[in-house]
């Protein structure tokens, strides 16, 4: 049982309530009409939107899906097939799946879901490929209607007042001006411009004894049907947090902008596709703050953003760590002296021993990018890739010619059943009429299971499409060297993960260093396993051996 939303499972009587029913009388009436008890072992209720994009977080959906291949269900029902997703492609996953593993799905509609019976393989394809274009419709029709609501008039689609604006006393959507807060606002963004500091504007705020929005909840009515009074939101002291979300209200600017995705407004978009609207308050008072003091307040925040994100000494990440030693298996570690001026590595057990960091990592990383360029892993990588899509596409060809076969004998069978009803009007005869709807209705039969047939084969199309735009022969030498830079570009943390997933242990001699690669994952502690692991990878040919670099390298 799912519906989209809370508010939607929140209702009394509602849709949750009317599946959950259903389901129930469907149990006692399968169990009736057959020589087996269905018996209802759970029940699954969600509240979650049954788009693609959501399937990932719908852990009852998987709980399901882990209950089908462990085998610990014999069926699952549901009202409608879109009542598991409104994705087609996942359903069809889920449906074969269950079959698989013996386990029936059944829809309350129409029955048990037997992808082996044509007709009823027809009558699920056609209900996916319907619950997925209603879902992608209606997000797009809700989506216009509301930009075209923003930009000709004004309104904004989630009424929530801010400081400085009340809702409008009798329109939907739209807000009005509250002058006594307005001049508490105007006050707040002057004072954080004079002292460019969230945390000193959140202590004169307090002196001044300014607080939040307050807003008062609707009263609702649950599922059990309790009434939930109105509760009163915000009326708090401000915090670093909810004065940052004050100043960056574009509401009192009074204007706001979106992406133009569906090229409603051609005419009004910028360089970058973005249409800019303003609230429905503006035309006749103004808004509530100047759209001056509006920007430079943006950014005075984003040079204040930037300035936190500078690394500090403490910061510094060391790509090294961990993987450093001597010849005698001693540890080199990560060190910093004179407030984080110098960076060096050094040996800890009481030794002189120290590495300039800058310059023993870019050696490493120097080493470590031709390394990825003339071992090949990278283009192993990227053509196991192509080897996917080559594997799919050939599938999808295999699946297109089957249907075309099958497209074949329907056509034949169509021409077959006109050519029959002909040669029956010919002879005439008292049953005409009741042979003639017969043969119709075997003609209506296959037309429908063609239609079908037709869409699967456009949508295997299209799929083929995506992937030959998607992956291209001619552009592996383009991702090798784009993946290349990209190593260089990387933040160092990332540089981090790279180094010591293929790097398990550098040893520093005095004027060299000895670099150990491993794509085998290291989680082994085991020297047998590690072993087992390097010897397995070395017969595939996926490990070259030990390889030594020879580097001026000062250890003063």
């Amino acid at each position: 049982m799912r519906v989209s939303t809370a508010a939607q499972a929140n209702t009394q009587h509602g849709s949750l309530e009317q599946q959950k029913n259903m389901l129930l009388r469907w149990a006692e009436q399968r169990s009736s009409e057959s020589r087996y008890r269905y018996h209802i072992v759970k029940q699954v209720q969600e509240e979650a939107s049954g788009r693609a994009e959501s399937i990932h977080s719908r852990k009852e959906l998987h709980n399901l899906q882990e209950a089908i291949i462990s085998e610990q269900i014999d069926f699952f029902v549901v009202e409608k097939i879109d009542r598991l997703s409104r994705d087609s492609m996942f359903n069809q996953k889920m449906v074969r799946l269950a079959d698989k593993f013996g386990v029936e799905v059944y829809e309350y509609e129409s029955g048990l879901v037997d992808l082996k019976d044509r007709s009823k393989r027809l009558s699920f394809t056609l209900k996916n490929f319907m619950a997925e274009d209603y879902s992608l419709e209606l997000t797009e029709k809700i989506a216009k209607k509301g930009r075209e609501a923003r930009f000709n008039n004004g309104k904004d689609t989630s009424t929530k007042p801010v400081l400085g604006l009340d809702k409008h006393p009798t329109k939907a959507g739209f807000y009005v001006i509250n002058r006594e807060e307005q001049k508490i606002v105007i006050e707040i963004f002057n004072k954080f411009l004079e002292l460019g500091s969230l945390k000193a504007t959140v202590e004169f705020c307090k002196q001044k004894n300014f607080r939040t929005k307050a807003n008062t909840t609707k009263e609702k009515i649950d599922k059990h049907g309790t009434i939930i009074p109105p509760r009163v939101l915000g009326g708090e002291f401000f915090t670093p947090k909810t004065l940052r979300a004050l100043l960056c209200s574009k509401k009192l600017s009074g204007m706001n902008r979106f992406k133009d995705t569906w090229n409603q407004f051609p005419r009004e978009q910028d360089s970058e596709g973005y249409v800019t609207w303003d609230y429905g308050y503006t035309s006749a008072e103004g808004p509530v703050v100047p759209r001056e003091v509006w920007l430079e307040v943006q950014n005075l925040l984003s040079r204040n953003k930037q300035k936190k994100l500078k690394t500090s000494p403490g910061a510094n990440v060391y790509l090294l760590s961990g993987i450093l030693q001597k010849p005698d298996g001693s540890k080199i570690t990560g060190a910093s002296a004179k407030g984080g001026a110098n960076l060096y590595y050094e040996d800890r057990t009481g030794k002189e021993f120290r590495i300039s960091k800058e310059e023993i990592e870019r050696i490493v990383c120097t080493r470590v990018r031709s390394f990825l360029k003339d071992s090949g892993i990278l283009k192993k990588v990227i053509e196991s890739n192509f080897d996917q899509r080559n594997a799919r596409s050939l599938e999808i060809d295999q699946k297109l010619k089957l249907l075309k076969k099958n497209g074949t004998t329907l056509m034949r069978a169509r021409t077959n059943l006109e050519d029959q009803l002909r040669t029956e009007a010919i002879k005439g005869g008292p049953n005409l009429v009741a042979v003639a709807k017969i043969i119709s209705d075997e003609k209506e039969k296959l037309e429908i299971e063609l239609a079908g047939l037709q869409i699967e084969v456009a949508a295997l199309n299209a799929e083929r499409s995506i992937l030959e735009n998607q992956y291209h022969d001619t552009k592996v030498r383009e991702l090798l060297e784009n993946a290349l830079k990209d190593f260089d570009k990387r933040c160092d943390l990332e540089k981090k993960q790279i180094i010591q997933t293929l790097i398990p242990k550098i040893v520093v001699y005095s004027n060299k260093l000895e670099l150990f690669y491993d794509f085998v994952p290291r989680n082994y502690n085991d020297e047998d396993k590690s072993s087992t692991k390097r010897k397995m990878a070395q017969k595939e040919g996926l490990e070259p051996p030990t390889q030594r670099l020879t580097a001026a390298c000062s250890t003063d």
